[in-house]
This record gives C-alpha cells, sequence and structure tokens, in this order.
C-alpha cells in the first residue's frame, strides 16, 4: 500500500471508522444480543479515550458480534485478500493511502472542495467533506471536534 501504511493498520483504522460511525446501532445490537449489555463496546472505549492499547478491545468486541450473529463484525471493511473496500484503500485493492482521494492534486492550493475533517486522534479512517447546512461533526467516540485538513 501507498503512504507506508501496512494491511493491519488499515485494516483496524477501517474497523475503528466502523466503531465511530455507528456506535449507536452496536449499542443496541450488543443490548438486544446474547450478552445483553454493551460490556466489549464500552471496554473499546474506554481503552481508545484512555490512549492505550485499543487492540485487544477492538478484536474482542468483533469476536462478541460475528458470536451473536453478525458475520461481518467490525472489520467487514476488509476483504482479507490484501486489499480493502473501506474509506483507506478509495474502494479497490491496493488503493490510494490513508485519506488521498483519486483525482485530487496534493500540490495544489487547497480550495473549498479540497477541505476535509477527519479523525482527532488519527486513529481511524473516518472523513467528513463540509457542507454549508451541516455543523461539524464529533468524534463519536472522544467527543472531540474532527481536525481540519486539506486533500
Amino acid at each position: 500500500m501507498s503512504d507506508g501504511l501496512d494491511r493491519s493498520t488499515v485494516r483496524r483504522a477501517n474497523a475503528v471508522a466502523y466503531v465511530c460511525q455507528n456506535l449507536e446501532l452496536l449499542r443496541a445490537q450488543l443490548s438486544e444480543g446474547q450478552l445483553g449489555h454493551d460490556g466489549p463496546l464500552e471496554r473499546l472505549l474506554a481503552a481508545m479515550r484512555s490512549g492505550g492499547d485499543s487492540d485487544g478491545a477492538l478484536d474482542h468486541l468483533h469476536q462478541v458480534l460475528q458470536a451473536d450473529g453478525d458475520a461481518r463484525g467490525v472489520y467487514g471493511f476488509h476483504d482479507g485478500e490484501g486489499g480493502s473496500r473501506g474509506p483507506l484503500s478509495g474502494g479497490r485493492p491496493g488503493g490510494p493511502g490513508l485519506h488521498q482521494v483519486t483525482g485530487l492534486s496534493r500540490g495544489a492550493a487547497p480550495g473549498p472542495a479540497d477541505i476535509v475533517y477527519l479523525c482527532p486522534a488519527r486513529r481511524c479512517a473516518r472523513s467528513w467533506v463540509p457542507h454549508p447546512t451541516e455543523p461539524l461533526p464529533r468524534c463519536a467516540i472522544t467527543g472531540e471536534p474532527l481536525r481540519r485538513d486539506c486533500l
């Protein structure tokens, strides 16, 4: 992959983005599932908020979701064949690296369409393109506003 990102980093960043974007859905899924509570999700969020190692908690959440019938778990963006279908890859195996969009140059001065907002902790692949009628979203995990960047 480009930008020096290994498959594991891409896979985890896509999984964290999935959790961030589907936090309430996952909370309900766990509470209504076999466990009857969202403990695995809360452990992951606590690890991420503290800046600690969240890999084990992310893997555990994935396994719990799969055991409860969600075959894709949190790693559903990753195809397991060295490519990724999620936000980090541009939707195709071997695609551009983290937050690089095909057709946009990094050398030009940024215009309004080149502004993007990203994970404030740089842990996930979530991105948001500004829209004049929508307020700036916050990270669902830490509550921090997304950070501004250029494509």
